[in-house]
């Protein structure tokens, strides 16, 4: 089986995709000529278009949180927070939150809704799986031709 890794390398502030042909499925690094040629595809463009995005509003965010003024209502509630897509404000315990999915992906609905839990604890949802802290985003690609997104996996063909 050749199996090909796709490395995304900064170059000049450009992302470069750089394919190497591997025998077997190696989970190792592989060291790469830096000199070897490297091809810039419209993927890599997109991609570093939804990096930027995704950078910006995490600065905005981080931005907003040291600018807002502290919680100040009684009770429990969940601190502000970057989920690493978008920025959730101080919420009160026992309660959903929602605001717009984000336009940082084409197989993102924006018009959609992501949902955040903060529980009767004070503490933002965790997934039972991960036990990690996590946001709703499933209803940003329900209606979407592309229901699969690959994200940050590494084997990319199989041949």
């Amino acid at each position: 089986v050749n199996v090909h890794f796709f490395y995304v390398y900064t170059q000049n502030e450009c992302l470069l995709l750089q394919t190497l042909p591997v025998h077997g499925f190696l989970e190792t690094e592989t060291e790469l000529d830096p000199t070897a040629e490297s091809q810039v595809s419209p993927i890599v463009t997109q991609k570093a278009e939804e990096r930027k995005k995704i950078i910006d509003g995490q600065y905005k965010c981080f931005e907003k949180m040291n600018r807002d003024q502290p919680y100040n209502k009684s009770g429990p509630y969940c601190n502000r927070t970057w989920d690493g897509w978008l920025c959730w404000d101080d919420t009160p315990a026992g309660t959903y939150t929602s605001q717009n999915c984000p336009n940082y992906f084409p197989d993102f609905d924006s018009t959609e809704k992501v949902t955040k839990y903060c529980d009767e604890t004070g503490n933002w949802f965790r997934h039972p799986e991960t036990n990690r802290t996590w946001s709703n985003y499933t209803l940003c690609i329900a209606h979407t031709k592309d229901k699969l997104k690959v994200g940050h996996l590494k084997i990319m063909h199989l041949s």
